[in-house]
């Protein structure tokens, strides 16, 4: 996967255009991606946020670079907590 830059909003945009292709195929990818973004919610510590899991990052960051790598920080953590 080629983004160019560490950036989250690259990122994020990639990631939608896959689960949207995903969705045609298979639903199940969306409830991981549900799951992560109540994990990201609870990190950021405001579960009652209706923005996507980009923007709750992001916003929690000094830039795009440390925002995408929490992203896979975060991401990692969630999987964990799900094993």
């Amino acid at each position: 996967m080629y983004l160019g830059e560490k950036s989250i909003t690259r990122l994020h945009f990639l990631i939608f255009g896959f689960i949207i292709k995903e969705l045609e195929i298979n639903s199940k990818h969306m409830d991981c991606l549900n799951e992560f973004t109540k994990f990201v919610q609870k990190k950021v510590n405001d579960e009652l946020l209706t923005i996507d899991w980009r923007t709750m990052i992001l916003n929690d960051s000094k830039n795009e670079e440390e925002a995408f790598d929490k992203f896979y920080l975060w991401l990692d953590e969630c999987f964990d907590s799900k094993s």
